[in-house]
């Protein structure tokens, strides 16, 4: 399995719940893996056609990894979505909704990172 694969899945499998049955052990060989988020931005990268931006690094991973053309936000701001991208629930489920909530996890939602970690 190659990185752009394995990122592919892991999103995947975050977006869908999946990540304990999908990545609960380690392997012998494990990728690097790089998450970033931006928010606010709207597609204004070069990877994604904006000729006034100047995103070089950017464009070079995009061209190399995963570049989506086609998203959906789970919420409509960003504290909520992120909520819903790390742990692969909604926020309004969680409790999450909220821009500036105390949400404390319940002990059966762990957040993709714990799995990576688990995994070494």
């Amino acid at each position: 399995m190659n990185r752009r694969q394995f990122l592919r899945n892991v999103s995947t499998g975050a977006a869908l719940g999946l990540m304990p049955r999908a990545y609960g052990q380690a392997t012998a060989s494990r990728p690097n893996i790089l998450v970033i988020t931006f928010e606010d931005i709207s597609p204004r990268l070069g990877c994604y056609g904006d000729p006034l931006a100047k995103t070089p690094t950017l464009d070079r991973l995009a061209s190399e990894g995963t570049r989506y053309t086609n998203a959906y936000a789970s919420a409509p701001v960003c504290a909520p979505a992120r909520c819903s991208l790390i742990t692969g629930v909604f926020a309004i489920s969680l409790g999450g909704q909220n821009m500036r909530c105390s949400l404390r996890l319940p002990k059966e939602v762990k957040c993709f990172t714990e799995y990576l970690r688990q995994a070494g």
